[in-house]
């Protein structure tokens, strides 16, 4: 069993540029259970294959798959808002008094328009 602070090996780490990008972020996954679990928090960096969130929330274990909802902020006031959906995989988890987190890897995503 992997431990808080240990890495899940996915080949070459941060393969694409990541860009620093504050957003809100839902995300869900199954318990050991077999219970629906969710929570929420923030995006500290996006990648196309990866992101850490902040969370003051529960944090899905290490490996576990994670459903995500991310809304994109507008890139400028006349234009509409995206919500990015990914389903992931958990990597890294960080729980530090500076940085309490975790990354995932992106599998699959896609993007809507909000009507906003």
């Amino acid at each position: 069993m992997l431990s808080v602070g240990q890495v899940l090996s996915v080949g070459q780490r941060r393969r694409s540029p990541r860009f620093e990008m504050y957003a809100p972020v839902l995300f869900r996954w199954t318990n050991a259970s077999g219970e629906a679990e969710q929570s929420g928090g923030f995006s500290y960096d996006i990648a196309l294959d990866g992101i850490f969130i902040f969370t003051d929330g529960r944090i899905p274990p290490l490996g576990k798959e994670v459903s995500m909802e991310i809304v994109l902020p507008s890139l400028s006031p006349a234009s509409k808002r995206w919500r990015l959906h990914a389903n992931t995989l958990v990597v890294r988890i960080q729980d530090d008094s500076d940085r309490r987190g975790f990354a995932v890897m992106i599998e699959t995503s896609d993007t809507d328009l909000l009507g906003d």
